[in-house]
């Protein structure tokens, strides 16, 4: 892994980069540091800020970003689902195709924010991630009903998977990873 300030590519320090907190980032650090992720898949690209994030960090071999809208489409080496959910039978196609039989490192999950959107996420993408891989959730703990469903999603989860919660700030919306 490069010398990169992580902290450069945060919304923190301007609009376009990820929108995590970095307490919460510097808590899930170590872990994605011990897998070095080389093969990622994003659900939830927004303006790219986290696409950009895992490309100054890790330098993937496949990044894949997923969103329903075209807003950030401008890094090389990136396969752009964009334009169609990531429920989808063709976009999920795309990703397999893509892939192909390769297994991914790192899945991150910031799209649909509702119950049954992060449930089918997770069903649809965590069985593409090798064991010993990572799930990494956003806003698991930013519960608004109707609108952010995250955090339901993630108890159920934490039952049947080994779970990492990262600790809660006071500006924290909460990342959540699971180890497959």
């Amino acid at each position: 892994m490069s010398k990169v300030n992580y902290e450069d590519y945060l919304c923190t320090h301007h609009l376009a980069g990820a929108n995590i907190v970095p307490s919460d980032f510097k808590g899930a650090l170590p872990y994605l540091k011990r897998i070095k992720p080389k093969v990622i898949v994003e659900i939830g690209t927004y303006l790219g800020g986290s696409a950009r994030l895992w490309q100054a960090l890790f330098k993937p071999d496949v990044l894949i970003t997923i969103d329903r809208k075209k807003l950030a489409e401008d890094m090389e080496n990136v396969l752009y689902l964009h334009g169609q959910p990531s429920q989808d039978p063709r976009t999920v196609a795309a990703v397999t195709e893509f892939l192909d039989g390769t297994p991914v490192d790192l899945l991150f999950l910031d799209g649909g924010h509702l119950y049954d959107q992060v449930k089918a996420d997770f069903e649809l993408y965590a069985p593409l991630v090798r064991n010993g891989g990572l799930v990494l959730l956003h806003d698991i703990y930013n519960d608004n009903p109707g609108v952010v469903e995250v955090p339901r999603y993630w108890k159920e989860l934490k039952e049947w998977h080994t779970c990492i919660e990262i600790e809660q700030t006071d500006n924290s919306s909460g990342l959540g990873i699971v180890v497959r």
